[in-house]
């Protein structure tokens, strides 16, 4: 059965170009025997590279090839194992970054080579890397300002969302009306802080360019529904920001408490209500911020001794 063997230390970048050898090998053990194999096709890749081919031969020389090797080899495909009567026999293919390796072993004076290092290759190779990390970097920096401009205000309890009374508490008289369950609406309005606004479309314009075929956005919409913007933004930014983001809208400003405050400054009368944030979330598609005023109202039950002892009303969103 052909079977595949990934080394600890296996990629580098398809810029260095990486290559098949055969290579054949035998020992006591099935290990030994694939460990043979493998530094066969290792010393094939380079041997056509060296200018004395006795070195090909020399155990001191084979020993430093495999230790130096597995940063350069991609994959090790197993052809055929065969049982002998003194042994394994071994055969693979092996994926090498061989203008890789024979740079390395020609630094560390190892084996005189002939002009075998591809320089244009391995500056291509280099400026890969040096891409890679200044990518890297611009990603970390996305994620610190998602947590400075958007989770830390709310992690630091500050007036991300506003919450206001917008009229007086009025009862609501019916047949079930008694002195001791009297209904009560309060109309209420909750919006996005302006400023916080401001910073979402901060750190929107930082999340890249679309370079995929992303499908995820990020809509302001008023009226629950209807779009007033909507930005196509990069996958990968979009993970940092889901990631960074999480549930903490949901955790935060989905549900607010009225309390009742007596004459004697002392609450005699709390309850909760459900809502949905004005900052919500599909997870794998989109973020939606709505830029206007939602407005409701909050209807529950007093008896007429709580009624006679009001002196305020507090609301608040429930962390």
């Amino acid at each position: 059965m052909k079977k595949m063997i990934f080394p600890a230390l296996l990629l580098l970048s398809s810029l260095a170009n990486a290559q098949m050898f055969k290579g054949s090998g035998i020992g006591n053990t099935l290990e030994e025997a694939k460990k043979d194999a493998v530094t066969n096709a290792i010393k094939f890749s380079v041997g056509e590279f060296i200018v004395n081919k006795e070195e090909l031969n020399n155990d001191d020389f084979s020993q430093k090839v495999v230790s130096h090797s597995n940063a350069y080899v991609k994959k090790i495909d197993v052809i055929s194992e065969q049982k002998m009567d003194s042994g394994y026999k071994v055969v693979v293919n092996v994926d090498i970054e061989s203008q890789v390796l024979i740079k390395q072993l020609q630094d560390m004076n190892t084996v005189e080579v002939k002009n075998a290092v591809n320089n244009k290759l391995l500056s291509e190779l280099e400026n890969y890397f040096d891409k890679q990390k200044t990518e890297e970097k611009a990603k970390q920096d996305f994620a610190d300002l998602v947590d400075e401009l958007l989770v830390k205000p709310i992690n630091e309890h500050k007036q991300v969302v506003h919450l206001d009374v917008t009229g007086e508490l009025t009862p609501i008289i019916n047949k079930q009306t008694t002195e001791q369950r009297i209904e009560f609406e309060l109309p209420i309005q909750y919006y996005i802080d302006k400023d916080y606004l401001k910073s979402v479309e901060k750190v929107i314009g930082q999340m890249g360019r679309l370079t995929d075929n992303s499908n995820k956005t990020i809509d302001m919409v008023k009226n629950k529904h209807e779009q007033v913007k909507r930005y196509k933004v990069n996958t990968d930014y979009y993970l940092i920001f889901r990631e960074k983001i999480g549930s903490i809208y949901y955790d935060h400003f989905s549900k607010i408490q009225l309390s009742i405050i007596g004459k004697d400054d002392n609450e005699i009368y709390s309850v909760f209500f459900n809502t949905t944030p004005q900052m919500n979330s599909n997870n794998d598609h989109y973020y939606q911020y709505e830029i206007d005023t939602r407005t409701d109202k909050l209807n529950f039950y007093l008896s007429r001794e709580q009624v006679e002892n009001i002196k305020d009303i507090k609301l608040n969103f429930i962390y």
